[in-house]
């Protein structure tokens, strides 16, 4: 069975943007985020229920983020996320930016644990929690890749633009 995926569209404000009229990297991932918890919200999982239930919530742990374009002031994209697998105490769930086009422009992939907020000690993934994702139970959740060592602090300083004779 494939996991439960969530979709909503976003209009992308100007105070979600940079000079440039693009959306900046941490507003991205607040705008992803917000999606996965109203996923969370629409199975009766969100970080209020977990809480309040179970003195536990979700922590993100990891991140890999691929940008093929950044959308703009006024662009209307669609957000959608899912929940693809677990272990005992690793969830991966995956999220997608598309254009009203339906290109990609944004894909995330990332690692959560569920966390006791009073003892700040990771806790195991339980079937009640864990059941309405419709999540695949496996052995490894993927790795995601390590961020590159910039070992020329030249480098670190410009942008390397795809086709350009930078």
């Amino acid at each position: 069975m494939a996991a439960k995926q969530f979709s909503e569209f976003h209009t992308i404000p100007f105070y979600e943007c940079d000079v440039n009229n693009n959306i900046t990297i941490p507003m991205l991932i607040n705008v992803l985020i917000l999606a996965s918890e109203h996923q969370n919200e629409s199975l009766g999982v969100d970080q209020a229920a977990l809480i309040s239930k179970y003195g536990i919530g979700w922590v993100v742990i990891s991140y890999s983020i691929k940008i093929n374009q950044l959308p703009k002031n006024r662009d209307t994209v669609k957000m959608t996320t899912r929940g693809t697998s677990y272990n005992r105490y690793f969830a991966y769930r995956e999220f997608w930016l598309h254009d009203e086009q339906g290109n990609e422009l944004v894909k995330v992939e990332s690692i959560w644990v569920l966390m006791d907020e009073e003892k700040r000690k990771i806790t195991p993934m339980t079937p009640e929690i864990i059941a309405p994702y419709q999540s695949e139970k496996v052995k490894r959740v993927p790795r995601l890749p390590r961020p590159k060592i910039i070992k020329d602090l030249a480098e670190a300083d410009s942008k390397k633009i795809p086709g350009s004779l930078q």
